[in-house]
């Protein structure tokens, strides 16, 4: 039944790995703990100061720890057991969310704090996703890449439409705090779940060469396959305009549709679901699909769907355009993700992974400038700006770059 299963959807494919199975549970919890934790900090820092900047200074805070961390993480990815970094980093956030969680139950917790926090989770998340994704890769055969990076992107999206609506009923019925006390429960658990995936043999970089010798090789690795570069090029365009709304959503739920933190929770479930339906449609496509042509259109409607998202007043026209944004966007990542691993050599994959997550590190361009602008003048026109500039970087690209179009999932 499983390999019918597999057939009809070939991005279950690996889970035919016992071992890799249990990677995904872990990877489950983690990105459960991910999405109740981001829907909570935004509930809690809007709520505490009402101010779109200073949910842009906490989020941003993460974003900055990433950028000067994943240079390093890339090469600890690629010399240390991967298992290893994935049980400190899960570990070491847990305990971050368990401290908060305490502060919220004195009644002590301030929005300092929580900057703290986003910073430190930051730093553990700049070192876990280049050894996530090199162990995905690690685990799995080359024919079956894009379905485990699928089901990693599958497992985000399933539950940020699971969790946010739990973390906001959890707010609504008990406060913020429960929110926290489960995040770090699920942390836990991952570490506890990814102990159990056995060791696994693959390519590793050589410990002879000095920490910045490693990182160079990763920069010439880049430099020497242009595509890379476009590559990620398109990714910090997609981070910094087409996902600076998110830090707008705790003002949209409150100011303008005017709903309560589950409101808030079914906002961000909307577009998960979008991401997961998505991110399904895109994993079972096949081998030749035009995966850069695709990519490059996802991302202009994902622009269009800014625009759409401007002019929504009530709830449940919002509803439908973040579940179209989800659509759009998540997979626009997942494609990205998967082709510059694709390109990459398996021995430095973790070196570059850690690059890519520069453009994740330079999130705080687009989040603060739409903060700053919808503070003072509203949401209208930070959604306009970032799906008008969506649109034309698409456009700019295909013009640019035309071997992009003609990538597949085979690179």
């Amino acid at each position: 039944m499983l390999q019918r299963r597999r057939h009809l959807l070939p991005v279950l494919e690996p889970l035919g790995q016992p071992a890799f199975r249990r990677l995904m549970l872990a990877i489950f919890c983690f990105t459960a703990a991910v999405q109740m934790q981001t829907m909570g900090q935004g509930w809690l820092v809007f709520h505490i100061t009402g101010s779109n900047v200073a949910l842009g200074v906490v989020t941003s805070m993460w974003s900055v720890a990433l950028f000067l961390f994943s240079p390093v993480a890339g090469v600890v990815a690629d010399r240390l057991d991967r298992r290893l970094v994935l049980k400190l980093t899960w570990g070491g956030s847990g305990m971050v969310f368990a401290v908060i969680s305490l502060l919220i139950l004195l009644g002590r917790v301030e929005v300092w704090h929580l900057a703290v926090a986003a910073a430190l989770n930051g730093v553990f998340f700049s070192f876990n996703l280049p050894a996530r994704f090199a162990l995905i890769s690690q685990m799995v055969s080359e024919g079956s890449l894009v379905g485990a990076i699928a089901l990693n992107s599958l497992a985000f999206n399933l539950n940020g439409i699971l969790f946010p609506l739990l973390g906001g009923g959890l707010i609504d019925l008990v406060g913020p705090a429960g929110v926290y006390v489960l995040v770090s429960v699920l942390y836990l658990i991952a570490v506890a779940v990814v102990g159990l995936v056995p060791a696994q043999e693959g390519a590793r970089a050589r410990r002879r060469r000095t920490l910045v010798a490693d990182m160079v090789a990763g920069v010439r690795v880049v430099r020497a396959h242009p595509v890379l570069i476009w590559l990620m090029a398109l990714g910090l365009a997609a981070v910094v305009l087409g996902q600076s709304y998110t830090v707008l959503l705790p003002d949209l739920a409150a100011g303008t549709l005017h709903v309560p933190a589950s409101g808030l929770g079914l906002l961000m479930a909307m577009l998960g679901l979008g991401g997961l339906v998505g991110n399904l449609a895109v994993a079972n496509l096949g081998p030749r699909a035009p995966m850069g042509r695709l990519m490059l259109l996802l991302g202009g409607a994902s622009g269009v769907a800014l625009l759409a998202l401007a002019g929504t007043w009530s709830i449940y026209p919002a509803l439908v355009v973040l579940f179209v944004l989800g659509f759009t966007g998540m997979p626009l990542f997942t494609i990205n993700q998967t082709l510059v691993q694709r390109i990459a050599p398996p021995e430095v994959r973790g070196r570059v992974l850690s690059l890519y997550m520069l453009t994740w590190g330079a999130m705080p361009l687009g989040l603060m400038v739409a903060a700053t602008l919808a503070d003072s003048v509203g949401l209208f026109l930070p959604l306009v700006l970032g799906g008008a500039a969506m649109v034309i970087v698409m456009l700019l690209v295909a013009r640019s770059c035309p071997a992009l179009l003609r990538l597949t999932e085979r690179g």
